[in-house]
């Protein structure tokens, strides 16, 4: 008589640790993705940095070529 009641309250238990395991399981696999997620907006933010640097440094070399040709130009202007 025992041995029924035991035997009900074990797969109850059973499926509520499966059912816990589940969740669990569920819950490891949305952080993942998250992570995954975050990880890809991370590389393409640290990629568009690479690029503004790239371009900013372009611009600087092209400020700098241009100094040095107002410099020759004005010292054209000034000696001849």
């Amino acid at each position: 008589m025992f041995g029924w009641f035991f035997k009900k309250e074990t797969k109850k238990i059973e499926e509520e640790t499966r059912k816990g395991f589940n969740s669990v399981k569920n819950d490891i696999e949305s952080v993942g993705r998250w992570i995954k997620h975050l990880n890809t907006k991370d590389k393409q933010l640290f990629d568009a940095v690479g690029e503004i640097k790239q371009e900013l440094s372009s611009i600087r070399d092209e400020i700098e070529s241009l100094r040095v040709y107002l410099r020759v130009k004005k010292f054209l202007f000034l000696h001849y």
